[in-house]
């Protein structure tokens, strides 16, 4: 079984399916589930790991979803619950985005299992840092003796986006707006904190140095 959460959300107009899959869902203590009604509705999220649009036989619809993906490019895994009117997106979308389609009706077990396959492999993402891996969605590292270390929510972020921004200096005030959502000219002594808490957790001073202008992470 999964102990961390994954979050989901579900784009549909159909009140009955979205009701029916909301009641399952809740009984599924992985998953964390906002739904939609449509995607005037939709409140953008981050972090991810699965949308599923329940599109409605409309060609008009069907256009919205196609340009709702390219515009908000979604690195999280999408599924397409698919209607007579799907191919008209399908080829599209299959070239550029990681869409899987399931066409209705569905067997309900089978699209349970789909899900449970997409969030275990997220959760189970891993990030290789020198000797030390890092898994961003479970808030974990695993040090060079395999021991495991639990990060906080904020150490996670500071970690992560340094990585994605890896080999290049980083400096205060965008990890502050980054992971804080603080402005400019705040002045605060927290970053500094989380991450003499963090390099004490990866028990090693080169892989995050401080450098003239901000902070660096090597690999």
């Amino acid at each position: 079984m999964i102990n961390d959460i994954g979050k989901v959300v579900l784009v549909s107009s159909d009140v009955n399916l979205n009701q029916a899959l909301f009641d399952q869902f809740e009984l599924l203590n992985f998953l964390e589930i906002d739904v939609f009604h449509n995607l005037a509705d939709y409140i953008k999220h981050n972090d991810l790991d699965l949308i599923v649009y329940n599109t409605e036989p409309k060609k008009l619809e069907l256009l919205e979803i196609e340009n709702h993906i390219r515009i908000n490019k979604f690195s999280c895994e999408i599924i397409i619950l698919n209607d007579s009117f799907g191919h008209l997106i399908k080829s599209k979308l299959d070239k550029t985005t990681d869409c899987i389609f399931i066409d209705k009706p569905f067997n309900y077990e089978f699209f349970e299992q789909v899900i449970f396959d997409i969030i275990k492999r997220k959760l189970s993402k891993v990030i290789y840092l020198n000797n030390i891996k890092f898994y961003p969605i479970k808030k974990l590292i695993v040090n060079k003796v395999n021991l495991e270390i639990r990060l906080t929510e904020k150490e996670s972020d500071i970690l992560l986006f340094l990585y994605n921004s890896a080999n290049k200096v980083i400096t205060k005030e965008i990890l502050l707006n980054e992971v804080w959502g603080y402005s400019r000219g705040i002045t605060t002594h927290t970053l500094e904190t989380h991450l003499y808490h963090l390099r004490k957790k990866l028990d090693s001073d080169n892989l995050i140095s401080t450098e003239k202008g901000g902070y660096l992470l090597s690999i």
